[in-house]
């Protein structure tokens, strides 16, 4: 049985495919359960579940949200929420707004360090009203004149370039970071519960790698779940996270973290769990409304 736990439709900035064509590729492929797991937006969840309802697939609705835990960025996976809960709804509305007011901040920041960066190419390359660093990050890479800059130099306009700039210049407490809110990790862990739905941490291979304190931690706090395989993690990584949830009591789960052109190399169902099965009873079991 094939599964894809994190897909991204064009309800993210960065995504760009409508949930009816991810569940017709998905059906093509095969797949028996996916999860729309947008960027802090449950917007196509109830889209997704009406397209797919009497067609032989399974939509878990999701989300993925950032937040930060001890002055690092997570990405934390809600598996089973009540869409319509008030406080989760509350949540994402809060995020998108600091955002919102954050723009302005954010690009002077950016120029105030050298770099040029235009405020039209930003939001050109949102999807939405309100881009996401991806958005910066691009209309950063595509300026010849910062090709020198000591935070450019190298880089490419292409995805790892793009994750790249994001890592060393934009995290919390690089140069580059300009803070708008975002929820903590045991905050919204307790907000994904309260609604019904299972936190799982999301490609811990890119944002943890071998601090699997971290991940004590985040267990203290209440997720259920591993996102153990996942596309760019190493054989070595996805065996490890898998042992460590087997290990404390945890489910582990797989995803391409589909989002179309954006991320060329993660194609939908292209990672798969040695036991897909137990991935699905573990969200099936800890959510409240599935």
């Amino acid at each position: 049985m094939k599964v894809d736990l994190h897909i991204h439709s064009n309800a993210s900035s960065d995504g760009e495919v409508s949930v009816s064509d991810i569940i017709d590729m998905s059906i093509k492929e095969d797949l028996k359960y996916i999860a729309i797991a947008d960027h802090e937006s449950i917007d196509n969840v109830q889209n997704a579940l009406d397209y797919a309802k009497d067609k032989d697939i399974t939509v878990i609705p999701a989300a993925e949200i950032f937040v930060s835990h001890k002055g690092k960025l997570l990405h934390m996976l809600g598996y089973g929420i009540d869409i319509k809960d008030a406080n989760l709804n509350e949540e994402i509305a809060k995020i998108w707004k600091g955002r919102k007011e954050g723009v302005k901040k954010q690009i002077d920041l950016i120029r105030s360090k050298g770099l040029k960066i235009e405020e039209k190419e930003v939001f050109d390359y949102a999807t939405g009203d309100i881009p996401l660093l991806s958005a910066y990050i691009h209309a950063i890479l595509i300026e010849e004149e910062n090709r020198d800059h000591r935070l450019v130099h190298g880089l490419t306009n292409d995805i790892d370039s793009i994750i790249t700039l994001s890592r060393e210049a934009f995290g919390v407490g690089k140069e580059l970071y300009a803070p708008t809110y975002m929820p903590s990790s045991e905050h919204l862990i307790k907000v994904i519960i309260n609604a019904g739905g299972v936190p799982v941490i999301a490609h811990p291979g890119v944002d943890i790698k071998e601090e699997t304190h971290i991940l004590d931690e985040l267990k203290e706090y209440g997720i259920k779940g591993v996102e153990a395989y996942y596309t760019s993690h190493t054989k070595e990584q996805s065996e490890m996270y898998r042992k460590y949830a087997i290990d404390n009591g945890l489910f582990y789960t797989c995803g391409s973290d589909f989002h179309g052109s954006f991320k060329p190399k993660n194609k939908l169902g292209c990672v798969q769990t040695d036991n897909n099965m137990q991935a699905i009873e573990g969200i099936y079991k800890y959510s409240r409304n599935l």
